[in-house]
């Protein structure tokens, strides 16, 4: 729970919800290219293979998260 720490979609979010920020989220890193004027050209950029395989393994995981919120057992 928190903020929207400078993601625009997590801002449109809040805004809907008419400035409540107090949800559940699943956050999904996929880290930092070290310098600040290098990390809108990193964000937008295709991830390597290598990337997307431990993308795909961790949404998996995540599944079972996914899973206790919607049963509202998620901690």
């Amino acid at each position: 729970m928190g903020g929207h720490g400078g993601h625009n979609g997590l801002r449109n979010i809040i805004n809907h919800l008419q400035g409540e920020s107090s949800f559940k989220r699943l956050r999904i890193g996929i880290g930092h290219p070290g310098k600040e004027k290098d990390v809108t050209k990193y964000v937008l950029s295709k991830a390597s293979r290598k990337e997307r395989d431990l993308l795909e393994i961790r949404m998996k995981s995540s599944l079972q998260s996914i899973d206790l919120a919607i049963k509202g057992q998620w901690q």
